[in-house]
């Protein structure tokens, strides 16, 4: 298991071993949060390269995960590839290669997924910007307070995560390539560089 990809300079020679060997061999390209029935709550693309021994029962590797079609209802999603010759790559249709369609009108459709606030201890304390005086610490300056917003309003639009009472919960990833994300859905890949943090503006 690793990232989406096939570059591996040793891949043929790797492969063509294995072979050699007696197996064959299947490759899955997987986003995790699709893992029914246990999604992951974040978007993890793999690559699942999975060897039988010649002669036995190759194993069915067709993930579909269940969704909902707008014509058919809930149906098992089919994957497909938008360059039916290149069958590598990451989920997504606007930047990446595959996606899911119904099998009935192949209507794309996306497979459930578990969201981000499912797997988020909201017990633990938490220091809202306003509450920090009354917390013991120094409260922001407004200078600061300002800098803050506009580094929101720059990431993203403030009003898709405004709610009733404020801003709602969403997680940023930290670095400048990437945006926040609602923790009602997914999150972007975590990674042991711990570049994630969650948020709410409210002052």
């Amino acid at each position: 298991m690793c990232t989406p990809t096939l570059d591996w300079e040793l891949c043929d020679i790797w492969l063509l071993a294995m072979h050699k060997l007696g197996y064959e061999h299947q490759i899955v390209f997987f986003n995790l949060m699709f893992a029914y029935p246990n999604p992951v709550p974040q978007s993890r693309d793999r690559i699942y390269i999975v060897f039988h021994k010649k002669g036995n029962r190759r194993p069915n590797l067709d993930f579909c995960p269940p969704g909902r079609c707008p014509e058919h209802g809930e149906v098992s999603c089919i994957q497909v590839w938008k360059n039916p010759l290149k069958r590598s790559g990451k989920y997504g249709r606007r930047r990446n290669q595959y996606f899911y369609v119904c099998p009935q009108c192949a209507t794309e459709v996306v497979p459930y997924q578990k969201a981000a606030r499912e797997s988020i201890d909201w017990s633990l304390p938490l220091i809202k910007i306003k509450d920090r005086e009354k917390n013991g610490k120094k409260p922001l300056v407004q200078a600061t307070l300002r800098r803050v917003e506009r580094g929101l309003k720059r990431s993203f639009n403030m009003s898709d995560h405004r709610g009733q009472n404020g801003m709602q919960p969403f997680i940023s990833p930290g670095r400048t390539d990437n945006m926040p994300t609602s923790v009602d859905e997914p999150t972007l890949t975590w990674t042991a560089s711990n570049q994630q943090w969650l948020g709410s503006w409210i002052k």
